[in-house]
């Protein structure tokens, strides 16, 4: 039952579409049958108004709203009506409503027998009442499962083959002269009915007279019919092979059925706007129908231009979606090297407690050495087995030196990462893996204004129809319904691509910054190649130690003051080592900490990299699905021109140039037609009927 309640706005928005020769919909729409405005106290003020509005300035729109049960009867019937008032004063009405209330406003009014005085003072009125008046036009469903008739409530989670017949009868007619005969002219009520089936209950649906339309969920089925039109063309169908179809038949197989609303829209607008008032001969009728003829086909090089461009749209998602891939490629390589880093950095802090370790060890045998003269020789002895010996394969000068290359080596490594953090750099590394940074954001912003030249396009076009009192030309809810269908569109991708943009041009920029960080500060790389290097310098001067040290061992049997001169030496340099291990160790540390910082940034990197992905494949799915929905509706049009518009025009030229006269009554019966529950004489007014039929479901999907 929620799934079935939540398709309803769909569905009504399906038919909308459907309706391209009609008008602009009423001013509430189908989700009134539940809901139309708060309900207000029903006000009937015995205050009269000063001054009353000519009914020439006022116009009346209705909407009427029916609920069905499942054979198509009406059980409910409520009716909106829209008094557009440019007077001045207080607006006169008629109206055969009952529990009337105002709406959408306070305004007051009279009342006596069916005549309404509204206390408008200029204002526009929107009031609702309920009838039980019989409609002009009714509908009949039948059910067939399997080629027995069955009831729409014991259809309820029945298999089989389903055939359901929807009739239309036209009850508004009137009987009147055309050459001397008696003819009978129904008002001319175009009929379309439309409803949302789960593709889960329903297979193979067809409609005879209408279109059907599909995806992963749903099968949407969209039918029109003209109840009387075909009598009151007084045309033959068996010669003519015309037919305006009186009818809807929908077949389908269906499992464990339940079936939503069925909705119909009636309207006369169709007839109503048939430009017949300059024919005074056979070639203006033949011009009128040249001129319906190619609008029909304007409506079709309008339907299929969408097509083409949403199928443009369609093509460059695959560019789109290819860059997202290649960024989001590069955010993940970027994400492992940010991990190496990390476990390099640590590494490095091991090696950084094992080289104090070892100066501490140095800095133990140093103090030996300087103990009283009467150890002085055993003490060199052993130093000199230590420093020199071939033998030992770790010597101290071996490892000196190593240790001192590894410096120059640390501090060239930490020079390089220190220039390598710039977003230059950045750039030429996505570059390398074939992404090209500034195209992305080039290319994220060409969409954005792309989407929103398109929307400004259709803005201007919509004033330009509203200006000229155009809101009910087919051209007006075409340019509508693309300006709300880009608006979604703009609405989802636009954040998508800011947010790539400002983390590409600005979050990676502002992360490697702090990276980087400064020698002042004493953070990031720059601090530590600037220890790095004084490390190397104070080094060095450990290493001339150890030098002048082996020097000093291998002549200490010609000259103790010598050894003396380098044990001094050594000693010094051991200390000032010592001095300078811990601007070493905080470089490292610094180095460790920026390298945590950045893993992290670069894994939260990795991770919206496929937050993009995933949203690019959404975009796409989606533009895909609309460019299917244009192809159907450029499809949908070039039938109603061939199978409709065309035939008329050749029916036209072969058979019925006598049709003139029948045409203009059914002209004057669309516009005579001008409200269902009354109205004012010398006011303007049009109708719309808008059906719900109940939904078919098994009893306890009610609950």
């Amino acid at each position: 039952m929620n799934r079935n309640r939540n398709l309803k706005k769909a569905t009504a928005v399906c038919l909308a579409c459907c309706l391209t020769l009609t008008s602009t919909m009423p001013y509430t729409s189908a989700s009134a049958f539940t809901c139309c405005y708060p309900e207000r106290k029903s006000q009937t003020s015995i205050s009269s108004a000063s001054s009353v509005s000519d009914p020439s300035a006022v116009s009346k729109e209705e909407t009427v709203y029916v609920k069905q049960d499942t054979t198509g009867a009406s059980t409910k019937i409520t009716v909106s009506d829209w008094l557009k008032n440019a007077g001045n004063g207080a607006v006169t009405d008629l109206s055969s409503l009952s529990d009337i209330k105002n709406i959408k406003g306070d305004e007051t009014f009279t009342q006596k027998g069916e005549a309404l005085t509204w206390n408008a003072a200029g204002k526009d009125i929107y009031y609702q009442g309920a009838t039980s008046k019989e409609l002009p036009v009714t509908m009949s469903i039948r059910y067939q499962l399997d080629g027995k008739e069955i009831s729409g409530e014991d259809l309820a989670g029945k298999t089989g083959e389903l055939k359901m017949t929807i009739q239309y009868t036209n009850h508004e007619k009137t009987t009147t002269k055309q050459n001397g005969k008696d003819v009978t002219i129904y008002t001319p009520f175009a009929m379309v009915s439309g409803l949302i089936l789960s593709s889960d209950h329903f297979k193979n649906v067809e409609i005879d007279h209408g279109e059907v339309t599909s995806d992963s969920k749903n099968v949407m089925v969209v039918g029109m019919a003209f109840p009387g039109l075909q009598e009151s063309l007084g045309l033959d169908n068996s010669d003519l092979n015309l037919e305006f179809p009186a009818q809807l038949t929908i077949t389908a197989d269906v499992t464990d059925c339940k079936m939503g609303s069925i909705y119909t829209i009636a309207t006369t607008d169709v007839f109503e706007k048939l430009d017949l008032d300059s024919i005074d001969s056979f070639s203006d009728l033949e011009d009128s129908l040249t001129d319906m003829s190619d609008a029909s086909h304007q409506l079709m090089n309008g339907a299929s231009q969408l097509s083409d461009g949403l199928q443009t749209l369609n093509d460059k998602m695959g560019d789109f979606t290819s860059g997202v891939s290649d960024l989001n490629n590069g955010l993940q390589s970027l994400s492992e090297g940010g991990s190496d880093l990390v476990s390099g950095a640590g590494q490095l802090t091991k090696g950084m407690d094992q080289l104090k370790k070892g100066i501490d060890k140095l800095t133990e045998n140093s103090e030996t050495l300087t103990k009283g003269s009467a150890s002085v020789k055993q003490g060199l002895e052993n130093l000199q087995t230590s420093v020199c010996s071939e033998s030992n394969p770790e010597n101290l000068l071996n490892s000196s030196s190593q240790v001192s290359g590894g410096i120059e080596q640390l501090a060239a490594g930490i020079q390089k990462a220190d220039q390598a953090m710039s977003y230059d750099s950045f750039k030429q590394a996505l570059s390398a893996k074939g992404v090209d940074v500034d195209k992305v954001v080039a290319s994220n912003e060409q969409v954005i204004k792309t989407l929103e030249a398109q929307l400004s396009t259709l803005d201007t076009g919509i004033k330009k129809l509203e200006a000229a009192g155009q809101t009910s030309s087919t051209e007006y809810i075409q340019y509508k319904t693309q300006y709300e269908t880009i608006n979604q569109i703009l609405a989802t991708v636009k954040p998508l691509l800011q947010g790539d943009s400002q983390i590409i041009k600005e979050g990676v920029s502002s992360y490697l910054s702090g990276v980087k960080g400064s020698a002042e500060t004493k953070t990031g790389t720059s601090y530590l190649y600037t220890s790095a290097k004084t490390l190397d310098q104070s080094y060095q001067k450990f290493d001339k130690g150890i030098k002048q040290l082996s020097k000093g061992v291998n002549k200490l049997a010609d000259s103790y003051d010598t050894l003396d001169e380098g044990l001094n030496t050594y000693v010094n340099g051991v200390d000032q080592l010592g001095e300078k291990l811990p601007y070493l160790s905080d470089g490292i540390n610094s180095l460790k900490q920026g390298a945590d910082k950045m893993g992290s940034g670069a894994m939260k990197l990795g991770n919206g990299g496929l937050s993009l992905k995933k949203g690019a494949s959404t975009i796409s799915s989606g533009v895909s699905k609309l460019t299917t929905g244009a192809v159907k509706l450029e499809q949908g049009t070039k039938e109603f021109d061939r199978e409709a518009i065309q035939k008329l025009k050749e029916v036209y030229d072969d058979n019925i140039k006598h049709a003139k006269d029948r045409l203009e009554l059914i002209k004057d019966c669309a516009s005579d037609y001008r409200a269902f529950a009354g109205i004012t004489d010398g006011m303007e007014g049009s109708v719309t009927f808008i059906m719900e039929t109940d939904p078919i479901e098994l009893p306890d999907e009610n609950d």
